[in-house]
């Protein structure tokens, strides 16, 4: 009875038109129903301009007016594309971590290493976990995260965590937002001891700067 239940309430939200698909299932640590809802073209500009709440503010309301609230998930999980396997399923492991796991880092998809410089392709989550807070009505990555994201592609491109003695020249030029496809170009100067960065969306810089490190 559970599994129809489920599956008719999946059937009800994705004919909404912010949604191109969806998952319901029992939380796997908690007795809470859980949606998991890949956003369409529609329901992703939604979320870019008033954030998450307002996405299932018009999700609850209707499923509230179709299904009543015995239905009504208590959390709710964002995403550009559900993770179907060739039959259409999704994998337990997988739903598992997205509810057990907070998204704080983004999707790299592509590396080019070039002698000293660093060229990475990647997408900011639309579920990152810092969107439900101060930025909640227009999502946005803090400047502080970005940096964390580039100290953290630094370490990983020289092979040892450096400590950072300033950064200079930054300048924070375009919000990153949801859903964003973004380019990170890192250049390392040895001989300076430093990294120089460029963070880009649509070729628009996002952020720039000199990361300088302490001599070791």
């Amino acid at each position: 009875m559970e599994n129809i239940l489920l599956n008719s309430v999946e059937c009800c939200l994705k004919s909404h038109n912010l949604i191109s698909d969806c998952y319901f299932a029992p939380h796997p640590q908690q007795a809470d129903l859980v949606a998991w809802i890949e956003l369409s073209e529609e329901g992703i500009q939604l979320f870019r301009e008033k954030g998450r709440k307002a996405v299932i503010e018009q999700l609850k309301t209707c499923l509230l007016e179709q299904k009543g609230e015995l239905v009504i998930p208590k959390l709710w999980h964002f995403t550009d594309k559900l993770p179907r396997d060739n039959q259409s399923n999704i994998d337990a492991r997988m739903f598992e971590k997205i509810c057990l796991t907070d998204i704080v880092d983004p999707i790299w998809r592509d590396k080019k290493q070039q002698d000293e410089q660093l060229f990475l392709k990647g997408k900011v989550p639309i579920d990152l976990t810092f969107f439900k807070g101060h930025f909640a009505n227009f999502p946005l990555v803090p400047g502080v995260v970005e940096l964390q994201w580039v100290n953290d592609q630094i370490t990983e491109f020289l092979g040892l965590e450096k400590t950072i003695l300033r950064v200079d020249n930054l300048k924070f030029q375009k919000f990153l937002r949801p859903n964003d496809d973004m380019e990170l170009n890192l250049k390392w100067q040895p001989e300076h001891n430093r990294v120089i960065f460029q963070l880009k969306v649509d070729n628009e810089m996002c952020s720039s700067g000199r990361i300088v490190f302490y001599d070791e």
